[in-house]
């Protein structure tokens, strides 16, 4: 059973003769449900952050995901390169894909701020989902 600081206060107690001053009882259950009711409140706040931090280290994951295979496709473009592609291909193509790692931290620190506007873990995984199509869109552009 969970106890919550409305069972506290309305805890009620038999009489027994040389008891307890009911008073003093009252008072104290009222102190202890009110630090029940904070202790709850924190740990609510709590769980949220840690659902904020469980997504940035989602997102960072991704993020480290995507510059592994940026890094593999810059290999090999230069095993391209040291097979017989020209040296202005391959910087045209560097030069893109930097182009669109740049576009892709523009758009995280574009939505950092907006963070809050991503109330529940549906609403921030369907904006990354979002996101990864578009990066991968552009990733297919700057390759070709």
């Amino acid at each position: 059973m969970k106890l919550t600081p409305d069972d506290v206060i309305n805890q009620n107690f038999s009489n027994r003769p040389m008891g307890f001053n009911k008073e003093e009882v009252r008072a104290f259950l009222e102190i202890v449900a009110t630090e029940l009711e904070d202790l709850i409140k924190e740990n609510e706040g709590l769980k949220k952050r840690l659902d904020e931090k469980d997504s940035q280290i989602r997102l960072m994951d991704e993020t480290r995901s995507e510059v592994k295979e940026i890094l593999s496709a810059l290999k090999l473009m230069k095993n391209d390169q040291q097979s017989g592609g020209t040296i202005s291909k391959v910087g045209a193509s560097l030069g893109e894909i930097l182009e669109t790692l740049r576009g892709l931290r523009g758009k995280i620190n574009e939505i950092e701020p907006r963070r809050e506007e991503f109330t529940t873990k549906e609403d921030l995984e369907r904006f990354i989902s979002t996101m990864q199509k578009l990066k991968e869109e552009e990733l297919d552009k700057a390759v070709e």
